[in-house]
C-alpha cells in the first residue's frame, strides 16, 4: 500500500476550469463558465493594472487581440527548474537529488516505465527496481511538485496511477528512504510517498522517464 497521504501545500477545491485545448474537453455548463467568468474578472484586474492603460484601453475595443496575446501565452514553453532544492515535506531530509536541468514539460517525453516483473499481475521488490532505474533519464520531484502547482497539467491518464519520481529520494526519521507520487483522491490532487527500502512495486506503481 501506499505510504502517507499528505495534501501538497494546503487543500485545494476541486478544479472547475479546464486547459484552452476543446479539441479533446467536454463544453463547460453554463454554471461552470459563470464561476470561470466570475473568478477570471478578479484575476485579471491586477493583471490589467501592469498591463497599463495603452494596453488595457486597446484591449478593451479589440477583444479578439485579447483572446490572441492570451492563447500565445497558453502556448508557450513550460519550463521546471530541475536544478533548484526540492520541496522538503516535514520530518524527512533529502538523501538523493539528481538535478535535471531546464526541463520542458510535455506529457509526450514523459514515459510511464514499467519492469518487466511489475506486467502481467507480477511485482518486484524496491532494491531490484532501483537499480534497473539508475540508468533510466528519471525525474525529480520538482516536476511533481510543479505539476501539483498547475494541476490542469497532469495527464487524465495519470488517474489511477501512482506515478513515482524517482530522482529525488528522501530519510526518514526511521532511516527509511522514502520516494513520492502524484495521487488522485476522486476530487483533487495531492502525493504519497513508498519505501525505497521495503516497497513492493506492480502495474500502477511506473516510474516517470523522460523519452524526449
Amino acid at each position: 500500500m501506499v505510504q502517507g497521504a499528505h495534501w501538497h501545500k494546503k487543500e485545494r477545491k476541486k478544479r472547475k476550469g479546464t486547459p484552452h485545448d476543446t479539441t479533446w474537453n467536454p463544453p463547460l455548463s453554463e454554471g461552470q463558465l459563470a464561476h470561470f467568468l466570475g473568478e477570471g474578472t478578479k484575476a485579471l484586474t491586477p493583471i490589467a493594472n501592469r498591463l497599463g492603460t495603452e494596453v488595457v484601453g486597446s484591449w478593451s475595443g479589440n477583444g479578439k487581440a485579447m483572446q490572441s496575446a492570451l492563447f500565445e501565452a497558453l502556448d508557450q514553453p513550460i519550463f521546471i527548474d530541475c536544478d533548484d532544492d526540492p520541496y522538503i515535506p516535514d520530518g524527512v531530509r533529502v538523501e538523493e537529488h539528481h538535478k535535471g536541468g531546464r526541463f520542458i514539460w510535455s506529457p509526450v517525453v514523459v514515459m510511464l516505465f514499467l519492469s518487466e516483473e511489475q506486467q502481467n499481475g507480477r511485482v518486484i521488490k524496491s532494491d531490484k527496481l532501483r537499480k534497473e532505474l539508475e540508468d533510466k533519464p528519471g525525474l525529480n520531484a520538482n516536476v511533481l511538485d510543479f505539476l501539483l502547482r498547475h494541476e490542469h497539467l497532469i495527464p487524465k491518464e495519470w488517474k489511477g496511477k501512482y506515478v513515482f519520481f524517482w530522482r529525488t529520494v528522501y530519510r526518514d526519521r526511521g532511516d527509511d528512504l522514502l520516494v513520492r507520487c502524484p495521487y488522485w483522491d476522486g476530487g483533487m490532487w495531492s502525493w504519497r510517498w513508498r519505501s525505497v527500502i521495503n516497497g513492493i512495486w506492480s502495474h500502477d506503481t511506473p516510474a516517470a522517464v523522460y523519452i524526449g
